[in-house]
This record gives structure tokens, C-alpha cells and sequence, in this order.
């Protein structure tokens, strides 16, 4: 019940096997499986896997219902479908997959590993991370339901191994369309490189939602995380989410329709946030974002807003230009209005920048604000 392919071409795959594998082996190119109707388990490792600079595509056949799994606490893949150091793995079809990863990920791509999703049914429950892949994850389509207990897509290269530590994976997803539906207790969609969404549908529910309480030292569970940049130009999101709703080093949101929930801030960046477009395209309503819960609205050093229709619900700033990390003043800091349509209603300061702000159009609409030092707009420097 171990099998192991050697050479390329198509492999049809059917019927059910309790306790058993697939391997494409080490180098092995031009190789599809076909899942038409696999019930497949493994007791003691990966029921699939793509071995190192392998590639393989894994389709679903039409009409078909397929059930790959592995077993708890006995897996030394760490995976239900591995992809080793250098392989490549596409998953489609028009049928469907569940995956089921009770050991620890659903779907694995280790260092220098790529993965592609486009068309196929997908669903993960995952006891740690559903789909990860820790060079390069590319979704292009589909309809993918994942639940997992850590973070429910990932791509993060493992730069802290002490003995092999991965400083050549880049840590990057992109998606161009699909329909996710992400559960996770960690964050929904997570890269350590850059973070790219040009279409799709997201509903996103991070450890139980804007109403979870979370203590101090508690695990990142924001919607939408990078840690070089965000990009996205559009989409439609639903994200509700304990921490941050979108997250990263550097955001920039110029399309799509989001209505975000969060227990901390709905959109932060470390350095520069711009939201929307000067561009004709983006000035019809084609970028709309409700914040309707949140503890501040929009945040970064630098905060830009060329376009689009922005709701804001904040209890405590609704946007606020601020880094603790380079202290309470600096040069840096600044909210810049060019346009768009803003309506705050902020528990503190409606718009809060610890130096300047500067407007040139929109329209910014501020309610609340009536307690204390709190004002409408609030600034450290100049006003202009």
C-alpha cells in the first residue's frame, strides 16, 4: 500500500485504503494524480507526497468526492499532503478534496516548496495550519473551506531553525479569485513576505471574532497578516477578527468592498498605509470599507487617503498617525486627505496625528469625540 512513482505521467487513483501512501519520488516531474472517488489514510505518515524538487498536479476528478488523511500524533510529515524542500504541487479540478490534517497541517510545502490552487472544492480541518507553504502560495480560484487550529493559510520559512535555518524562502502569497472560508484560532490569512490579494471572496472568522478577549501575551490572530506588504486592489471581505483585521509592515488597500469587525485596529500598518486611488477607476464606489467595530479605525506612521467610501466605528481613534516604535513625535508622522468619503465615529479623536495633517479634498464627517482631551481633529504639529 506504499506507492512510489518514479517516472512522469497520469495516475488515476480510486477506491479506499486505510493505511497507506503516495509518493512521487525525489525529482520525479511531469507527474498528474487523478482523484476519482480516494478514500486514502496513512497511519504513520503523509498519505501524498511530492518529493524534493518534484512537481506534480493533484486534480480532482469531475462529479468526484475525495478524502485524504493522516493520523494523530504518528505523522512524520507533519502534513496530510507534503511537498518537500524544492517541489512544486497544483491542486485542481472540478471535483472535490477534504483534507484532513489530525496530526498537525492539512496541506505542507517545506523550504523552497511551491503551491497552486485553482477550481478544485477544497476543504481542511486542520489541528495547526491548513494550507502552508513556506516559499510561494498562489491561489487562482475555487472554493476553499478551511478550519484549522493555528493559522488557516500560511506561507512562513522556518528562519529561526537553529540547526537548518531557511533563508532562501520567500514567504509570499498571492490570490487572484476564489471563495475562501477561513476559520482559524490563529491568524485567517498569513505571509512572512508580502501579501498580494487582486480578487476573490473572504470570510474570515479569527479566533472567534471581535468579541474575544485576549490576554497580553496572546498568539496573533488577525484577519489578513504580512510582514513585508499588503496589497490589495480588490476582493469582496468579511473579516471579523480578535486582533487586527488587516495587518502588515506597509498597506495598501485601492479596491474592493470590506466590512471588518475587529477587537484592535481594522487596517495597521507599521510604516505607510494608502487607502484608495486618484485614478478614475476608483473614484465610482468601486473601494467601500465599514469598519463597524473596532478599537482605532485606520492606523500608521503615514496614513494616505486618495478615494473611497469609508465608514469608521472606533472606541477609541478613528484615524490615527502614530509608531510607538519611534516614540510620540517625529517628522514622519501625518495623515494626508486627498479625497474620498470618510464618516467617523470615534470613542477619542476622530482624526489623530501626532505631527500634520494635511487636506486637500474629501469629505470628512466626525461624531463623537466629547470626553476629556478628546476632539474631533487632533494634531501635534500643523493642520492644513
Amino acid at each position: 500500500t506504499a506507492v512510489s512513482i518514479t517516472d512522469a505521467g497520469t495516475y488515476v487513483l480510486s477506491g479506499a485504503c486505510a493505511d497507506g501512501s503516495v509518493t512521487v519520488k525525489k525529482e520525479v516531474t511531469g507527474v498528474t494524480l487523478v482523484l476519482n472517488g480516494l478514500e486514502l489514510s496513512s497511519a504513520s505518515t503523509a498519505p501524498i507526497t511530492v518529493g524534493k524538487a518534484a512537481e506534480a498536479s493533484l486534480l480532482a476528478a469531475a462529479g468526484s468526492e475525495n478524502t485524504v488523511a493522516d493520523s494523530a500524533g504518528a505523522n512524520d510529515e507533519s502534513a496530510a499532503i507534503k511537498v518537500k524542500t524544492g517541489g512544486t504541487l497544483t491542486l485542481g479540478g472540478t471535483g472535490a478534496l477534504t483534507v484532513q490534517g489530525n496530526d498537525k497541517n492539512g496541506i505542507k510545502g517545506a523550504a523552497e516548496a511551491s503551491i497552486t490552487v485553482d477550481a478544485l472544492t477544497l476543504a481542511i480541518d486542520a489541528v495547526d495550519d491548513g494550507l502552508s507553504c513556506d516559499d510561494e502560495l498562489a491561489i487562482l480560484g475555487g472554493a476553499l473551506t478551511i478550519t484549522a487550529g493555528g493559522d488557516a493559510v500560511k506561507a512562513s520559512p522556518d528562519a529561526d531553525d537553529e540547526t537548518d535555518p531557511d533563508t532562501v524562502s520567500q514567504g509570499d502569497i498571492t490570490i487572484s479569485g476564489g471563495t475562501l472560508t477561513l476559520v482559524s484560532a490563529a491568524d485567517g490569512i498569513q505571509a512572512d513576505g508580502d501579501l498580494t490579494v487582486t480578487g476573490g471572496s473572504f470570510d474570515i472568522t479569527a479566533n472567534g471574532g471581535h468579541e474575544t478577549a485576549l490576554a497580553e501575551d496572546a498568539s496573533s490572530c488577525k484577519g489578513m497578516k504580512a510582514g513585508g506588504a499588503l496589497t490589495v486592489t480588490g476582493g469582496s471581505f468579511a473579516i471579523d477578527s480578535a486582533d487586527d483585521a488587516l495587518h502588515a509592515d506597509t498597506v495598501s488597500v485601492t479596491g474592493g468592498s470590506f466590512t471588518l469587525a475587529t477587537g484592535d485596529d481594522a487596517v495597521h500598518a507599521d510604516d505607510a498605509l494608502t487607502i484608495g486611488t486618484a485614478s478614475a477607476a476608483t473614484e465610482d464606489g468601486t473601494l467601500e470599507i465599514r469598519i463597524t467595530a473596532s478599537y482605532e479605525g485606520l492606523e500608521g506612521t503615514t496614513v494616505d487617503i486618495y478615494s473611497g467610501d469609508i465608514d469608521i466605528v472606533a472606541s477609541d481613534d478613528g484615524v490615527n498617525a502614530a509608531n510607538s516604535d519611534i516614540g510620540e513625535r517625529s517628522d514622519r508622522f501625518a495623515i494626508n486627505i486627498h479625497g474620498g468619503d470618510l464618516y467617523i465615529d470615534a470613542g477619542s479623536d476622530g482624526l489623530d496625528s501626532n505631527n500634520d495633517i494635511n487636506m486637500t479634498g474629501g469629505t470628512v464627517e466626525v461624531y463623537g469625540a466629547d470626553a476629556g482631551m478628546d476632539v474631533a481633529i487632533d494634531y501635534d504639529g500643523t493642520f492644513t
